[in-house]
């Protein structure tokens, strides 16, 4: 595998126009790297696959939002109502974001005061989300109302014009020395007789989740549970391992290949990750974040935000 990443690498450096590089990228998913330079590294079994942003953010948010909320699965009046009561009573707990107790140190104050943000802004958009979902399930319920109210307007200006005809008919029919014959009612069909079913408002559509959807999502929730603990097992391993894998399978059965995205395929080698690496609790990007940033800030000669 190194081996041959290593040449797709080269097969990549040495094509020389901008559309031959994309076309090689979207066969072959590999762009040349500085570190094939080096005898001793493995562009495989070394390099560490983030927890922070492959499975949480790459895998979790993308099935939950990109899944469920843009493929509208989850509804803002049933299922997502749900959630934001549950979510209403979730106790976080003491050990998340609360304020250190070494206060005196402003690179803690900071982190803490970095995380506030986030969590603030995170919240912020959350509330409003939940406005506009409000604003537009109220525009729509008094654009169904209209088009009720609309519909049956039409519905007796053509039923008053229907009698108006036909007692105009039954006058030209009548000579003076016929008696005057009654009417007999006929019963109406029982389909005219039945009122017709309102249309369901998109918000009204109950039950969009595949069933299958929630036994497949619990098995990426058990893997991530054995693979962020402190210390494991080679049994954990296998088993999350398997999990991913079998979720990853299910979900192309479930919506088609196009959800797979690349996160989804770098967390297949998750369980050879922390064989290499041990427990994935601690790797977290904060020091290439923070590097990040720091570059981010210096502006050099008609290049800025990092760059080179």
């Amino acid at each position: 595998m190194n081996a041959q990443q290593c040449e797709l690498g080269k097969r990549y450096h040495n094509l020389s126009t901008t559309t031959a590089r994309k076309n090689f990228v979207k066969q072959y998913a590999t762009q040349y790297t500085q570190l094939a330079r080096l005898p001793y590294f493995n562009l495989v079994d070394q390099i560490v696959i983030n927890p922070m942003h492959n499975l949480f953010l790459g895998l979790v948010k993308m099935h939950f939002y990109n899944i469920w909320i843009q493929h509208k699965i989850l509804h803002p009046n049933h299922e997502l109502s749900t959630f934001h009561k549950i979510l209403a009573d979730f106790i976080v707990p003491g050990s998340c974001g609360k304020l250190p107790t070494d206060i005196e140190h402003k690179k803690a104050l900071d982190a803490v005061k970095k995380q506030g943000k986030e969590v603030y802004e995170a919240e912020k958009v959350r509330i409003s989300q939940e406005k506009l979902a409000l604003v537009e399930a109220k525009k729509q319920e008094k654009l169904q109302t209209s088009v009720t109210k609309q519909a049956e307007k039409a519905r007796l200006a053509a039923a008053k014009k229907v009698k108006v005809v036909q007692l105009k008919a039954s006058k030209k029919c009548k000579s003076p020395g016929d008696e005057p014959q009654n009417e007999v009612n006929q019963p109406l069909p029982a389909a005219q007789l039945e009122e017709p079913e309102p249309a369901l408002n998109e918000d009204d559509i109950k039950f969009s989740l595949h069933p299958d959807n929630p036994a497949n999502f619990l098995k990426l929730c058990t893997s991530l549970h054995l693979l962020i603990k402190h210390k494991w097992t080679d049994r954990d391993i296998e088993t999350a391992d398997c999990l991913i894998q079998e979720y990853t399978t299910e979900l192309i059965m479930l919506y088609g290949s196009v959800v797979i995205k690349p996160n989804r395929h770098f967390a297949t080698h998750v369980g050879t990750c922390s064989w290499n690496f041990g427990p994935l609790h601690d790797f977290r990007t904060f020091l290439f974040e923070c590097l990040n940033k720091v570059l981010k800030s210096y502006k050099t000669n008609n290049h800025a935000n990092g760059e080179l």
